[in-house]
């Protein structure tokens, strides 16, 4: 009995294995046959709700055809077709140059916004200041220098500053002439007519600063 005992012991043993072995094959398909029911629900699901969807793009697609089709036909389409396909490469050089400039875009767009935020905060210190008003202000004048004094006049203006300009720099240091030296400069007919000239336009000046 011993003996038998002894024999069946390596039998027992390699029978367990093989019902281990049988079990985990049948475990593993169970589990494959429940992933593969689970897959095929999401596919049904996908097909129902994609379903409607196909259906209202093919009948708005049918629509929208029947409104061109008298100016398309199949001649027509068969010629764009072969020529994207003949052009397939400078479309895809299109399309990166496109996502290059997007890049690019990407890259300059924050540089550019702290640019305008700076130019912002200038601008609104120079305002702050009072330059501009003082642009304003200096524009006004022009306009009414401009309005006030014509082509002739500017002219005859700068020929009695330029030698007035060109005297004040070539005469020599000087001291300050006396009473009697003024009254003698007052014989000069020059003098005199700079002097009429300087005193109207002290007048026009008082003038427009009297209060009203």
């Amino acid at each position: 009995m011993e003996s038998l005992g002894g024999m069946m012991d390596p039998q027992w043993t390699e029978l367990n294995q093989k019902l281990d072995a049988l079990t985990a094959q049948v475990a593993y398909l169970s589990e494959q046959a429940r992933l593969n029911a689970l897959e095929r629900e999401s596919r049904e699901e996908l097909l129902e709700t994609a379903m409607p969807v196909a259906k209202d793009v093919m009948r708005l697609a049918s629509d929208e055809m029947e409104e061109v089709q008298e100016y398309l036909n199949p001649e027509d389409l068969v010629r764009i077709l072969k020529k994207i396909i003949q052009h397939t490469p400078q479309l895809e050089m299109l399309l990166d140059n496109i996502d290059a400039v997007t890049d690019l875009l990407d890259t300059v767009g924050p540089v550019v916004r702290e640019g305008m935020d700076k130019v912002t905060e200038v601008t609104g210190d120079l305002e702050t200041k009072g330059y501009f008003g003082l642009v304003r202000g200096g524009a006004h004048l022009a306009d009414q220098v401009a309005g006030t004094l014509t082509e002739d006049d500017l002219k005859r203006l700068g020929g009695t500053l330029v030698p007035v300009l060109q005297a004040v720099k070539a005469a020599p240091p000087a001291q300050p002439p006396s009473l009697l030296g003024l009254l003698g400069q007052m014989n000069d007919p020059a003098v005199r007519s700079g002097l009429a000239l300087a005193l109207r336009a002290l007048k026009a000046l008082g003038a427009s600063t009297r209060p009203a």
